[in-house]
């Protein structure tokens, strides 16, 4: 299955994948929730789906892969240098950059053919997706345009009606456009905790929980962060 929302680039694509005879396009797509249904459906061995997509982020659909428990191999490519491209290779998985070199595509496809020899896809869609968040930066659109902000910089996330305040330190704050809802999405599970419906922190900075005032405490580089949060919240983190 191939998710471009660029309609020529996907054309390119089939025409590269066409010479491959144990290689059967299923579906090509450029809107990333109608791939998701035929994934469903139809159960494809391999996706390559674009980075930069126009209706929702590469990490939110590469989640909901994970949570429908797809068992499909994820190759991602897109035009521009944006992730840790040698380690991604390092694991079953790839990606390729546009324009798409057709001998950088036959790897992949030898890869993806020695990886069917293999158990358990899940488990390293898994580990693409942590792989992918730690080593890159996080897009988010502000009202002005957009930011790019590495996972580590954010030390909390704030609910603030259909927006979110992004703490990036003592001095600075930024208002994204997205509820927090969306912005957890984004965010490594591996690092960010969500605490009710209002909070969002950064575990790595966590120093502190006090269960006497509701709060707990974030440090970054010695900047000092409380939240004061409900009891109910508290002892559940606590648990």
């Amino acid at each position: 299955l191939i998710l471009d929302d660029e309609i020529e680039s996907r054309r390119i694509f089939e025409f590269l994948l066409e010479k491959y005879d144990d290689i059967s396009i299923i579906a090509s797509e450029g809107n990333a929730d109608v791939a998701l249904e035929k994934m469903k459906n139809l159960h494809p061995d391999i996706v390559f789906m674009d980075i930069n997509l126009k209706d929702r982020n590469a990490f939110s659909v590469l989640k909901s892969i994970r949570t429908y428990n797809l068992k499909a191999t994820v190759v991602f490519f897109t035009a521009y240098y944006d992730f840790a491209i040698e380690a991604i290779r390092n694991s079953v998985f790839d990606y390729l950059l546009k324009p798409i070199d057709p001998e950088e595509l036959a790897s992949t496809i030898e890869r993806f053919r020695l990886s069917q020899q293999e158990a358990d896809n899940q488990e390293k869609n898994d580990a693409l997706f942590n792989l992918m968040q730690l080593n890159s930066k996080l897009k988010f659109n502000i009202k002005s345009g957009s930011i790019f902000l590495h996972p580590n910089e954010i030390v909390y996330c704030e609910a603030d009606g259909n927006y979110t305040i992004l703490y990036i330190d003592s001095q600075k704050k930024e208002v994204v456009t997205a509820k927090l809802g969306q912005v957890e999405e984004l965010l490594p599970s591996i690092s960010f905790i969500r605490l009710g419906r209002s909070h969002i922190i950064n575990a790595d900075y966590l120093t502190k929980i006090d269960r006497k005032r509701h709060s707990i405490e974030l440090n970054k580089e010695g900047e000092r962060f409380e939240l004061y949060l409900s009891s109910k919240i508290i002892n559940k983190f606590l648990n």
